[in-house]
């Protein structure tokens, strides 16, 4: 009995610490904002800012939402046995065009940032995101010659085997 409730409480833990974990990235995700990329924003574009950014996580929680959602069930169906082919297609048009719509209102938060930012803050923007993309990239870029020397071992590797299966025929 005792192994029984102390399985059940491993089980709980390492559950709940990956819910844990995913809210973290996810509240992370939300984090971001304009003004620690662009210096010279006034008051009144941080409000504007702040109230574009709010509508567009509003409309886009709700599409990722029912994203998730359709996603659940296709998977469901999916692992049915059988032919599910007239349930399952109709679902996927429906995926895509939510992530049509997901794009499309990203696109529209875009413009309406362009129309609060100056050309000079815009540029100023995309220049430093830029830069925080490369220094995340570089931050996970793998040894080339690392993975190289790895690809070269798995070949001859592969080329040992097949020597000996051609040996053993």
């Amino acid at each position: 009995m005792k192994k029984f409730v102390s399985v059940i409480v491993v089980l709980l833990t390492i559950s709940l610490s990956g819910f844990a974990q995913q809210k973290v990235e996810h509240k992370r995700s939300q984090e971001f904002k304009i003004e620690n990329f662009v210096d010279d924003l006034s008051s009144e574009q941080k409000k504007k800012i702040d109230d574009i950014s709010s509508q567009y996580m509003n409309r886009i929680s709700k599409m990722r939402q029912e994203l998730k959602s359709l996603r659940d069930s296709i998977r469901t169906i999916s692992d049915k046995y059988g032919d599910n082919t007239k349930t399952i297609f109709p679902m996927y048009e429906r995926e895509a065009k939510i992530q049509t719509e997901i794009s499309k209102e990203m696109y529209r938060m875009k413009l309406q940032l362009d129309k609060v930012l100056t050309k000079e803050q815009y540029n100023a923007l995309h220049s430093n995101l830029a830069k925080k993309r490369t220094e995340r990239m570089s931050k996970t870029e793998v040894d080339k010659e690392k993975v190289e020397a790895v690809k070269k071992a798995l070949q001859q590797k592969r080329k040992d085997n097949a020597a000996k299966a051609k040996g053993k025929n």
